[in-house]
């Protein structure tokens, strides 16, 4: 075999490693279908692969955790290659039997705990592992670690929240609290309702969420107008936010409850609606959620005042009419930008293959596309499978899939939902994943 430098291997490895990751509550996990055959090759490319296959450790009890203990005291470059262990939530009894020493590289611990405790904060701030992830904590938390003044300002810090929920003013102040004392937060969804108080007023801005990167606002039928007016206030005191999305709660399909069709309309969306309503296609769509993203040097779509630097990024429809997709036209023409788009249809539905591709194809940026219920989509493809086909709707969405990513090249994720209501954020393929499939040089295909 021939032999190639060391630093071409590495980077080839990592290549594959992160080329179709799916980040899974940033477990720094990584894609290892390929990598496995590869690290059959030879010795140099097994110690090369070696970090990325067994960065990430499960533990589900204390069998686990002796388990792995053992192996890390008998292989070193095994204990080495572990970044992160997911201690689900045995976190408080596992993490005291958890030997540092064991496992030298140790970045993050995973927990699906929802509550904390002195004697686990404790625990989590005289341990060396600088970062602990939590899923989210339940709402509303006691706060007596706060109000008793039992914590330090930074007693926290090692502490990040995945992605919160906060459906009210009291639960936004107990959060508040917890984040004042180091604590750092990834996904922060803020749910309105009738009911409430308004929390997306002028001084929502106002508010600090250290670590934040992703805002999700989730409206339902009885939500009063808000308007975006924080944004610019709020991005500015969150460096790292780049993505907002918008999101319609109700599961009702008729298109008179389309929050986004409603006045005054929200803003980014404005001048498609109205290209909507010219065209007569106000009742053939409806726009379940919709996602602004923050403007990279890369980016050439318009900017839009006042919000300079937020472009839309993506689109989930719910078609009623397809009308030769001619609402995707309008969208590329409103949203050139746009990288993320998803679809549910009525079950009278019909998307012509050869229209879907030539309206996807008109979209550069576009990365990711996922499917809401598609069985009307793939029903067509059903009876051309071989009789002896155990799963001819997964052969048929494997099919059409297929052709899908050969005639549109640029989608590096297809995604089909059962569901009929998608994940807010859908490339951090929130919820769980039953089944994978990955096709030879193909998108990651992702059944939800």
């Amino acid at each position: 075999m021939i032999e190639f430098p060391e630093e071409i291997l590495q980077a080839i490895v990592e290549s594959i490693a992160m080329g179709r990751i799916i980040p899974i509550k940033n477990c720094l996990k990584y894609e290892t279908t390929e990598l496995l055959p590869l690290s059959m090759v030879n010795r140099q490319f097994r110690r090369i692969c070696l970090p990325f296959l067994f960065s990430y450790a499960e533990l589900k009890g204390h069998i686990d955790l002796e388990n792995l203990t053992a192996l890390c005291a008998s292989n070193k470059a095994f204990a080495a290659s572990i970044k992160s262990i997911d201690l689900n939530h045995f976190l408080f009894p596992l993490l005291s039997q958890l030997p540092p020493s064991h496992f030298p590289n140790l970045v993050q611990i995973n927990s699906t705990c929802n509550q904390l405790t002195i004697p686990l904060v404790t625990a989590i701030k005289f341990h060396p592992t600088p970062a602990f992830f939590f899923e989210s904590l339940s709402l509303p938390p006691s706060t007596a670690l706060i109000d008793d003044q039992l914590l330090s300002p930074s007693d926290l810090g090692k502490v990040i929240l995945d992605h919160q929920m906060v459906t009210d003013e009291h639960q936004l102040i107990n959060i508040g609290k917890y984040l004042s004392r180091g604590m750092r937060v990834n996904v922060l969804s803020i749910t309105l309702n009738t009911f409430a108080t308004p929390l997306l007023n002028e001084s929502f801005g106002e508010h600090k969420f250290p670590g934040l990167r992703e805002l999700v606002i989730i409206v339902d039928v009885g939500t009063r107008p808000f308007t975006l007016s924080w944004l610019r206030k709020l991005a500015r005191e969150h460096p790292l936010l780049m993505r907002i999305v918008i999101q319609d709660s109700t599961r009702a399909r008729t298109s008179n409850l389309d929050f986004f069709k409603r006045e005054p309309i929200i803003p980014f969306i404005e001048s498609f609606i109205d290209q909507v309503r010219n065209e007569g296609l106000v009742n053939a769509i409806g726009i379940r959620s919709f996602g602004i993203s923050r403007r990279g040097d890369s980016i050439s779509a318009p900017i839009s005042e006042p919000f300079g630097d937020w472009y839309v990024s993506q689109m989930y429809f719910h078609v009623h009419e397809w009308a030769s997709g001619h609402f995707l036209r309008l969208a590329h023409a409103s949203f050139p930008g746009i990288d993320n788009l998803g679809f549910s249809t009525d079950r009278s539905v019909v998307c012509p293959f050869d229209e879907l591709v030539s309206s996807l194809l008109r979209f550069p940026s576009l990365k990711e596309v996922f499917f809401i219920q598609p069985i009307n989509i793939f029903e067509e493809h059903i009876p051309i499978q071989a009789p002896s086909c155990p799963n001819k709707l997964e052969a048929a969405i494997i099919q059409y899939t297929s052709h899908l990513s050969q005639q549109v090249p640029a989608i590096k994720i297809i995604g089909i939902q059962e569901d009929q209501f998608p994940p807010p954020m859908w490339d951090r393929a929130i919820g769980s994943i039953s089944t994978g499939v990955l096709l030879a040089n193909r998108p990651s295909v992702i059944i939800l």
